[in-house]
């Protein structure tokens, strides 16, 4: 019987085609980043409250971020940003995700995900959340400590893309 490929030369091959697949895959999921006209009409659909963060509200961070928004519901509250640059908003994701940590000490789950466009830090449990969200020059930060209010939180992270 004559062999058609060899083991040794097909190898190669078929791991460069797995790791471009991987690399498409990875790249084709990230989310595209939403306007802040998107995100009220998102979380205001959700039944949210939402109105603008004024500049002392956001501190430091005043000079990298250009847009500010709060939506709440019941103990949910989402802060959405939108920063000068990307380089403003991983500063911004970055207290955003430090808070994750000390808001909730002891999770049931955490998941961490950082790619060249988009940052990702959540931490839960069946009742309450913390998470931070970071796509392009936009960054989301929410929490909420009941179920009925991690489920909205989820429900506006999803309506959005994030």
């Amino acid at each position: 019987m004559k062999r058609i490929v060899s083991s040794g030369k097909f190898a190669p091959i078929a791991l460069g085609i797995l790791f471009l697949a991987a690399i498409l895959v990875g790249c084709a999921s990230s989310p595209e980043p939403v306007t802040a006209d998107e995100f009220i009409a998102a979380a205001e659909a959700l039944s949210f409250e939402v109105y603008e963060s004024p500049a002392d509200e956001i501190g430091h961070l005043a000079e990298v971020v250009t847009s500010s928004l709060t939506a709440s519901r019941g103990t949910a509250s989402v802060i959405f940003d939108t920063c000068i640059d990307e380089e403003s908003a991983r500063i911004v994701f970055d207290f955003f995700s430090n808070g994750v940590e000390e808001l909730f000490a002891s999770p049931r789950s955490e998941r961490i995900d950082n790619r060249l466009t988009w940052n990702f830090h959540e931490r839960r449990s069946p009742t309450a959340l913390t998470i931070a969200i970071r796509v392009d020059n936009t960054v989301l930060g929410a929490s909420a400590e009941t179920a009925e209010d991690v489920a909205a939180v989820d429900a506006l992270i999803a309506a959005i893309g994030y």
